[in-house]
């Protein structure tokens, strides 16, 4: 994982029980080119606990890095670096 060299986004909630937030920090300093955003009050599933911080965080990272995205939700697959 280590090897990864593209820009990698890390979105976890600060309330999951599943996983240990310090996981997101630990692939932090395994992939270099990672970003590591936290969402206060989501747990596990942050389609639900914490949809509009994940969107959000998804869409600033998409164009942070100059990613294309389509302008239709249909064209989501097109969506390429």
């Amino acid at each position: 994982i280590a090897a990864w060299t593209r820009p990698t986004l890390v979105v976890h909630g600060d309330a999951d029980l599943i996983v240990p937030v310090a996981n997101a920090e630990v692939i932090k300093r395994v992939i270099p080119q990672s970003e590591v955003v936290i969402v206060p009050g989501a747990g596990h599933i942050l389609m639900t606990d914490g949809q509009r911080a994940l969107v959000r965080a998804m869409l600033d990272f998409m164009e942070h890095h100059e990613l294309q995205i389509a302008s239709h939700p249909s064209e989501a697959a097109a969506i390429r670096s």
